[in-house]
């Protein structure tokens, strides 16, 4: 795995897995890896995400996700690495008219970070397109995601990181103490509740359907895009009321101005991806899967963080 611990601290994955903290913008450190590891195919999860910062610093977010993209599979390209699996998001979309939208709806983002990803999969066609007449063609699959949440039901890993704006987050942190209440922000839209709707995936499903994107194309060279979502919209006050009954707590809330530039509604049309894998089965009652999972392990890192360090070990005996 490569990562550049921009946002967080440390490598959060076990010992056992190879890691090689670093940035794949970086043309030295990407061949020496590559070296090291000559992969069969890549999965490219990398980039920054947050939607508010890339409205003020829109060259982070070109370069972090755009040009990463490009630097990637330039080198993918100079060693015939022939299979990339790449993370894009429900965003290129922009606000869509009827707020559901399929593989086949217009492409509009309206902020950088949208953009940036929308530039990552034409760069990632572009080359898929052109290298078609190769020994070894690249074969793609481009994920868009939906609202990804909760964690390993194991508790080896789930989100962290700095400023995170992602509503499963901000709910257990305020069911945590961390903050005193959560913004809703939008209650007298037109939706049945009035505040906004999104379809949110459990973050296992979508870990479950990279693999399986991966190893179709170990077996058909043909490009996969898909969305990745339940099909299925939740409101926010749904969410809260969900966290209250996992939880067993109170959630307080105070109502906040509609955000701008928020679609009121976001679903995905997931009928691509339930013909492409009409095996799939999502996690049983996957909302309140997504929040205690997510509460689990947010009272795991809050425990970690309490917890005393170990004291240091005594200095040697000294000879004099």
């Amino acid at each position: 795995m490569i990562d550049d611990l921009s946002n967080i601290a440390h490598n959060p994955l076990p010992a056992r897995i190879d890691f090689y903290p670093g940035d794949l913008r970086d043309p030295v450190f990407l061949k020496q890896t590559f070296d090291a590891v000559s992969p069969a195919g890549v999965l490219h999860f990398a980039g920054a995400v947050v939607v508010p910062e890339s409205l003020e610093r829109p060259l982070t977010y070109y370069s972090r996700n755009s040009y990463a993209t490009l630097r990637l599979l330039g080198e993918m390209r100079r060693r015939s690495i022939d299979k990339l699996v790449f993370s894009s998001t429900a965003a290129v979309y922009g606000i869509p008219a009827t707020g559901v939208v399929s593989e086949t709806s217009p492409l509009l983002p309206i902020n950088p970070y949208g953009q940036s990803k929308l530039f990552s999969e034409k760069i990632i066609l572009d080359v898929q397109a052109a290298s078609s007449s190769h020994h070894r063609p690249l074969r793609t699959a481009i994920l868009r995601y939906f609202n990804v949440a909760g964690a390993d039901q194991s508790l080896r890993t789930g989100q962290q990181g700095k400023s995170t704006t992602h509503l499963v987050k901000r709910i257990v942190q305020t069911l945590t103490g961390q903050q005193p209440h959560l913004h809703v922000f939008g209650t007298n839209l037109t939706t049945p509740d009035g505040s906004c709707v999104r379809d949110y995936i459990h973050v296992r499903d979508l870990v479950d359907l990279h693999v399986r994107a991966y190893r179709r194309l170990e077996v058909d060279p043909a490009p996969l895009l898909f969305n990745c979502g339940y099909g299925q919209g939740a409101s926010v006050l749904s969410m809260v009321a969900c966290a209250e009954q996992v939880s067993r707590r109170s959630l307080p809330t105070v109502a906040s101005p509609p955000r701008k530039g928020d679609p009121v509604r976001l679903v995905a049309d997931n009928s691509r991806l339930r013909h492409l894998f009409p095996d799939w089965t999502p996690v049983p009652n996957p909302l309140q899967t997504i929040i205690a999972s997510a509460l689990a392990w947010e009272e795991q890192l809050l425990a970690r963080q309490m917890s005393p360090r170990p004291a240091p070990p005594p200095a040697p005996a000294s000879d004099a």
